[in-house]
């Protein structure tokens, strides 16, 4: 497959009755997106990463919170993929074009994840 959104997160502003969030991006496995609730309502944030099952579902490309965020906090869904490396060619055998693909579009996922982070940074 191709990699052509670029977002690799994406903040929702809570109202107390809103409870599902459009992920912004592609992953291949749950474990891959991160939602971390921020309590806006005093000078210091304070960041809360959630727990899936626990304070969240996935439901197709939607995260659903159990319970809807109030209106002092933001929801941040953003993607986070283990920097792993878990295909092994092997010298004696037929190349899997499939899974040489998917690596290729975890390397993508990769540099995008670290593309975002350094836009952030002091330069």
């Amino acid at each position: 497959m191709s990699l052509s959104d670029l977002d690799v997160k994406k903040f929702y502003q809570g109202d107390g009755s809103n409870d599902t969030f459009a992920i912004p991006f592609d992953y291949t496995n749950t474990s891959e997106v991160v939602v971390i609730e921020r309590d806006e309502s005093s000078s210091t944030i304070v960041e809360t990463t959630k727990t899936l099952t626990t304070h969240y579902t996935i439901v197709g490309a939607n995260v659903v919170m159990v319970d809807a965020p109030a209106s002092t906090t933001k929801l941040l869904i953003k993607r986070a993929n283990p920097k792993t490396q878990a295909l092994d060619l092997i010298g004696t055998g037929e190349l899997q074009v499939e899974s040489v693909e998917e690596s290729l579009d975890k390397l993508t996922r990769l540099v995008q994840e670290l593309g975002e982070q350094l836009t952030r940074a002091p330069k």
